[in-house]
């Protein structure tokens, strides 16, 4: 099944949803394609933003299931708080099991 999209794509919206994108696009001075791409291109980017974020937290749970190595959350605690006093070289805690 073929599922590419057509270079234009037509989007039916109900009469509320027009209004609101017709009254932001005149307040943001550009036209409601342009607001639309713009909004398209957001929403894209975070839905992808999102599916790398959370396969990196599967891969990280993988690795300490495999490994078993860790940091507590009282060390990663006082790294940051170590960094927030200004302690630019503050190390960060070791990873062990």
């Amino acid at each position: 099944m073929d599922k590419t999209i057509p270079a234009s794509l037509i989007i039916d919206l109900d009469g509320l949803n027009v209004e609101v994108v017709d009254r932001m696009a005149a307040e943001a001075g550009v036209t409601p394609e342009q607001l639309a791409k713009e909004a398209l291109k957001l929403h894209l980017q975070r839905y992808t933003d999102r599916l790398a974020f959370n396969a990196a937290c599967e891969r990280s749970l993988q690795h300490y299931r495999e490994t078993g190595l860790h940091v507590t959350d009282d060390e990663i605690d006082a790294w940051l708080s170590a960094l927030e006093a200004g302690n630019d070289n503050a190390e960060p805690p070791k990873c062990h099991r």
